[in-house]
């Protein structure tokens, strides 16, 4: 593919802009970016195969970068607010203004906002496979786009689809600062997701808490555990839990998340109660600050915990299970220590007998008898006690394994 200009009309002379034979996303097809071109200006451009020898069709198309490809055009944000709705933003046909401070940055674009606070949040979030890259510029009282001054910070610690969250401190109210984002891989907007999200709030006083691991764990209940972070009342907090299967993403205030249960007023340790048996559960914990003009924080990181299983019928001695088989005959019987207690008091005779179960068997005469547990050692290290008696309650031990 090549790119000319004429200075009359198809009949010449032309002058050679650009030639390119397999600069799109795949290495085998023709892409060209131009830049400084003059409005109005015509472009011819010619396409042929390159060796000669493979006749067919092709799409061939002309598109312009985004407004806010350079600093100039950069589009301002709102920072006033502690709400991040968002602009949605692309990359799509983006050129690289600047070298990038990490990553590769052939397809920046340029925002800005006016700081109202010395202090400031700025979030990208990309969408699919967008790695976003987020620098933020002091631009001072009077933008130079010619003349920025200096990087503030450079930030790449998500990766595809990733975060980037960044609180800027120490800025000068009234100053412009330039926000410039980039996908920090070197694939063209053709072959990857171009899309994100920007936002820039004022930095909240009002603060999610830290959960901690759950404690107190049965098979129908648990402790919902959290550390306060400085803001806000700090003893105001709602929980809000669901099984993992179905729970995935918390509500806001007051209102629960799609199959979300919430508990208001909550404290560390926060009881939660009512659960299933075995069942992976999730929990959050957000802040209630309706005192203060702020209302509610964000939700917490979510913590995931597994209710123990209901103890099998043979937990107890009383409950022994009947092995099958005779004098000669051994028959196998399959069995768990899922969900299992201790039955006798510690001393143990060997290792920890906090998960016990209990067999029993009717011997048919006088000799020898050989006990056999057969476990995956990998999962289970088992050990056994032999007990003679005619009860529960009158036991001597035999023999321990």
């Amino acid at each position: 593919m090549v790119v000319y200009t004429s200075a009359t009309d198809c009949n010449g002379p032309f002058t050679l802009v650009e030639c390119d034979d397999d600069d799109s996303a795949n290495g085998l097809m023709s892409r060209i970016v131009l830049t400084g071109r003059t409005p109005g200006e015509v472009l011819y451009v010619r396409v042929f195969e390159y060796g000669n020898n493979a006749i067919g069709t092709f799409s061939i198309c002309a598109s312009e970068p985004p407004l806010n490809n350079d600093c100039a055009g950069a589009i301002s944000l709102d920072p006033s607010t502690l709400a991040c709705t968002g602009e949605n933003g692309t990359t799509a046909n983006a050129t690289q203004s600047l070298a990038g401070c990490t990553g590769t940055a052939n397809d920046d674009v340029w925002y800005s906002f006016v700081a109202t606070e010395t202090s400031h949040v700025i979030r990208v979030s990309g969408v699919g496979t967008f790695n976003p890259v987020l620098q933020l510029i002091d631009g001072g009282v009077a933008p130079d786009c010619n003349a920025l001054g200096a990087s503030i910070v450079c930030q790449n610690a998500s990766g595809a689809g990733g975060l980037e969250e960044f609180t800027a401190v120490g800025l000068s109210i009234g100053n412009t600062y330039f926000v410039r984002v980039y996908d920090s891989g070197t694939t063209n907007f053709l072959a990857g997701t171009t899309t994100f999200n920007i936002c820039v709030t004022k930095v909240p006083t009002c603060l999610a808490p830290t959960a901690t691991a759950a404690s107190g764990i049965t098979t129908g209940s648990a402790n919902a555990n959290w550390t306060p972070n400085v803001g806000g009342s700090g003893t105001d907090f709602i929980v809000e839990y669901g099984p993992s299967a179905t729970f995935t993403t918390p509500g806001t205030g007051l209102t629960a998340g799609p199959n979300g249960t919430v508990i208001l007023g909550a404290t560390t340790p926060q009881l939660i109660s009512g659960l299933n048996d075995n069942t992976e559960y999730r929990y959050f914990v957000r802040q209630n600050c309706t005192g203060t003009a702020e209302g509610f924080s964000f939700n917490s990181n979510g913590i995931t915990f597994t209710t123990l299983a209901l103890p099998p019928a043979n937990d107890e001695c009383a409950g022994a299970v009947l092995l099958s088989g005779s004098n000669t005959t051994c028959i196998n019987t399959l069995g768990t220590i899922a969900g299992s207690t201790r039955s006798l008091p510690a001393p143990d005779c060997s290792g920890t007998a906090d998960d016990d179960v209990w067999y029993k068997f009717v011997a048919e005469g006088a000799g020898n008898y050989t006990i056999n547990v057969n476990g995956n050692r990998r999962t289970l290290d088992g050990a056994h006690q032999l007990f003679s008696g005619t009860s529960c309650g009158a036991l001597t031990q035999v023999a321990l394994l």
